[in-house]
C-alpha cells in the first residue's frame, strides 16, 4: 500500500512538472499590468579628454550608469561640453552642444534630467531663456523643441549652477511587470545665444544625469 502511494505521488509530481508554465501577459490581455522601475543614473566622461566635444565629433559619445561620481573637480575629476552660439550636435559629426547616449532596460514613461553648467558671460542664478532639447528613444525623436521655465540654483561653491526638468508620458509600457527590453536613448541640449555655456558632469560637485521613471516629476515638465 505504501509503495503504491509513493508511486502515485511520484506520478502526480511528474504530471505537475509537465504542465505548461503560465504565459506572461501581453498588451491586450486582461491580466497585463506594466510597472515602472525607478533608476537614477549619472553622466560619465567618454574619455580623459576634458572637453567632450572632441570625443563626440569622433563618435565617442558620453553615456551614463548608476555609479555616482566621487572625484571632485579640484582632484582632477569631471569634464564638460562647450555649448556655443553655433548650436548643433550629431553623433560622429560636428558638435557645438551637449549630447549623451545610453540605454535603459524596462518599461519607460518619464525621464528626469539634471543639468549642471558653468557660464562664461551671464552669471549668477537666473531664470535662463529656453533650452533646445532633443530626446530620441529607439531611433525615434520623441521631443525636439524649446523647454522653458528652468530655475537655476547656485552650487555651494558658486562655481556652477544646476536645474532639473522631466519628460513625461513617454508611453513605453510594452511589457508585463517592470520589463527588460533595452531601449536606446539619446539626449541633446542646446543653449541660446544669450550666454556661452559649459555643461559639466562626472565630478562630485556636479552629479548631472538622468533618473528613469522618477517617483515625482520635477518642473518644468514636457509631455511628449
Amino acid at each position: 500500500m505504501r509503495a503504491r502511494l509513493s508511486t502515485l505521488i511520484a506520478l502526480f509530481a511528474i504530471a505537475a512538472l509537465a504542465l505548461p508554465a503560465g504565459a506572461t501577459p501581453v498588451p491586450g490581455d486582461p491580466d497585463f499590468l506594466p510597472t515602472l522601475r525607478t533608476e537614477q543614473t549619472f553622466f560619465h566622461c567618454a574619455s580623459a579628454v576634458k572637453v567632450q566635444n572632441v570625443d563626440a565629433i569622433q563618435g565617442n559619445t558620453p553615456s551614463w550608469d548608476t555609479t555616482a561620481p566621487t572625484t571632485s573637480f579640484t582632484a582632477g575629476g569631471g569634464c564638460g561640453f562647450y555649448d556655443n552660439i553655433l548650436s548643433g550636435t550629431a553623433v560622429a559629426g560636428p558638435t557645438n552642444s551637449a549630447i549623451w547616449t545610453g540605454t535603459f532596460d524596462g518599461n519607460l514613461d518619464s525621464i528626469e534630467v539634471e543639468l549642471h553648467r558653468l557660464l562664461a558671460g551671464a552669471g549668477g542664478s537666473v531664470t535662463f531663456p529656453a533650452l533646445v532639447m532633443t530626446l530620441t528613444v529607439d531611433g525615434s525623436v520623441v521631443y525636439d523643441g524649446d523647454v522653458e521655465g528652468f530655475m537655476w540654483l547656485p552650487s555651494s561653491t558658486g562655481a556652477s549652477e544646476s536645474a532639473t526638468m522631466t519628460f513625461t508620458d513617454l508611453g513605453y509600457l510594452t511589457e508585463h511587470g517592470d520589463g527588460f527590453e533595452t531601449r536606446e536613448i539619446t539626449l541633446q541640449v542646446d543653449s541660446y545665444n544669450e550666454a556661452q555655456t559649459a555643461w559639466v558632469f562626472d565630478a562630485s560637485e556636479v552629479p548631472a544625469g538622468l533618473t528613469f521613471n522618477p517617483a515625482t516629476a520635477t518642473f518644468p515638465t514636457v509631455k511628449v
